[in-house]
């Protein structure tokens, strides 16, 4: 439950960011929410910065339980912030809501 907590504005910028939905998946390093997307990419979100954990479910465990010791995951992502309680992307909104996470 603690995994769903705010994450419905995380989940509207993650969207307008890839351009595809992405669902709550659950706690990462206790902290750090994580999203899968609808194409499967693996992502935790903390203040302003983005993991790209992996492309796939499998890819992601393997590096959450294993490492890889390669390039680093982490990105600044100030953009995480910039939608607000009750936005909507466009074809969301119910017909005549002006209400955009633009």
């Amino acid at each position: 439950m603690d995994a769903c907590v705010d994450t419905v504005e995380e989940a509207v910028s993650l969207r307008l960011r890839f351009g595809e939905g992405f669902s709550p998946l659950g706690m990462w390093s206790v902290q750090f929410r994580s999203y899968v997307a609808a194409g499967g990419r693996v992502v935790t979100v903390g203040p302003n910065v983005l993991w790209h954990l992996g492309a796939t479910f499998a890819e992601a465990l393997t590096y959450v339980v294993e490492g890889d010791g390669g390039a680093p995951r982490a990105e600044r992502a100030d953009w995480l912030g910039d939608c607000l309680p009750g936005d909507c992307l466009p074809g969301d909104c119910l017909p005549g809501d002006s209400r955009t996470g633009d």
